[in-house]
């Protein structure tokens, strides 16, 4: 199973979590992984997002907010 068709199925689940901004595919250790980007990382939203996730390492990045950028003028 590929990691893109397991993403989908994580962001279904983590992307409900208040707190949790995104999520993206990385490299730890030398093999693929999803980062999923938090607000702030505090110990509920430790609690709540997977380690691992269909044998794939789930690191949580704090990000603080994110904003779409506005096009310069």
């Amino acid at each position: 199973m590929s990691i893109e068709s397991a993403q989908e199925r994580l962001t279904a689940q983590v992307m409900a979590i208040p707190g949790v901004v995104g999520i993206g595919l990385g490299e730890c250790d030398g093999e693929p992984c999803f980062r999923v980007m938090v607000v702030e990382k505090t110990e509920e939203l430790v609690a709540r997002v997977p380690e691992r996730f269909e044998s794939y390492k789930v690191v949580i990045d704090e990000t603080g907010e994110m904003r779409a950028r506005t096009p310069p003028r």
